[in-house]
Parts: C-alpha cells; sequence; structure tokens
C-alpha cells in the first residue's frame, strides 16, 4: 500500500516566540523582563528574518511551524511573525502553522514597555487565532476540530499533517480534551484507510 509513495522532505520549526520591538526594548522594566526571558527579545526580528532566508534556499517545500510563534500574544508580534510566513510563501513554500498558549492569554492583556514602566495592553485573543493563521493550513483542512482549532490536510500523494493543538483540555490545563481525542482517533482511522502516513504536529 506504501511501497509507491515518495518520501517527503519538511522543515519544522518551533517555539519561535517573535517579540516586537513595537512594544518597547529599552528601560528597567523591559531590562529586568529580558534579563530572564528564554528567547531573545530585542533581536528577534533579524534572527527570525534569517532562519526565513535559509528556508527559503532550502529544497524542501514545506514548511511545519508550530507555536508558541509569539513572546506572550502581542498584537504587534502576530502581525511580524505572519508578515515572514507570508514571504517564506511567496518564496514558494508551503506554509502550516499550529497555535499554542504564549499565543494568546487568558486574560487577554500582555505588556507593553515605556520607558521604566511595564503597562498591560490588550492581547491578542484565542478567538482571534483561527482566522488570523487561517492561511496556514487551516484554509485547506480536510477536518476541523472546532474547539482545540486542529486540523488535518492533506500535504501530498500519501501524507497528511495532523496539526494539532493541545492548549487547553477544559480540565484546567494544557492537552487534549475527551472529544478531541476522540476526533484524533477517528482521523487516524481514516487515514489508515486511505492508505496514508501520518506527520503530526
Amino acid at each position: 500500500m506504501y511501497e509507491n509513495i515518495r518520501p517527503l522532505k519538511v522543515n519544522i520549526i518551533s517555539d519561535v516566540h517573535y517579540y516586537s520591538r513595537e512594544m518597547g526594548y529599552t528601560g528597567k522594566a523591559f531590562d529586568k523582563t529580558n534579563a530572564t526571558a528564554s528567547n531573545e527579545m530585542v533581536h528577534s526580528k533579524e534572527i527570525l528574518e534569517a532562519l526565513m532566508h535559509q528556508l527559503s534556499k532550502d529544497d524542501a517545500d514545506i514548511v511545519l511551524v508550530s507555536g508558541d510563534l509569539t513572546n506572550k500574544a502581542e498584537r504587534p508580534s502576530h502581525e511580524g511573525i505572519i508578515k515572514l510566513l507570508r514571504e517564506l510563501k511567496e518564496n514558494g513554500k508551503k506554509v502550516y502553522v499550529i497555535t499554542a498558549t504564549h499565543d494568546f492569554t487568558d486574560h487577554n492583556l500582555t505588556y507593553c514597555y515605556e520607558g521604566d514602566e511595564k503597562k498591560t495592553v490588550p492581547a491578542v485573543t484565542r478567538e482571534e487565532l483561527r482566522k488570523l493563521y487561517d492561511e496556514f493550513g487551516p484554509s485547506e483542512a480536510i477536518s476541523v476540530h472546532e474547539d482545540s482549532m486542529s486540523y488535518v490536510v492533506q500535504l501530498c500523494d500519501g501524507y497528511r499533517l495532523f496539526a494539532l493543538n493541545d492548549d487547553r483540555n477544559h480540565k484546567g490545563a494544557s492537552g487534549f480534551s475527551d472529544d478531541c481525542f476522540a476526533w484524533i482517533s477517528e482521523q487516524i482511522e481514516d487515514a489508515k484507510k486511505n492508505g496514508q502516513f501520518i506527520i503530526p504536529m
């Protein structure tokens, strides 16, 4: 069943934590945050531009991007990473995205830095994420689990991408709900029945 399926080459990037300098990048409050950050905040844009340039030159025509895409759900950070992903598509790559917990906040607030002050500002909400990233996978989906925003895409002959979002399980933690597990099981059975390799993300 699988012997005539050609090998598939993909690039996978994860946890890019893009931070837009529009949110502020100087002053005591920012320095305190930056000192304990797990990602490079100040030069985030330049680092990711270099990565996207490298990916655009690679011979793999598919790029999988798993969250966290932004630092802490800042709207300018989402706008910045979307611009870079669109440029990657313009260079002929197929780009598929799944978001995660750093891409929204439960209280819909995030932070900016002005001088020595740290201020709260509106964040991108979880409900907005589907529309923001619809062009990077969900619009091509052959099946979608609406509550979790997980989806399945037919990448090409013989391969299905399972883009699985585990940002909440409705029990107060990250993970999959029982309903999402049931949907995943159904999609696995359908892929097996149709002789498809499964690529999980």
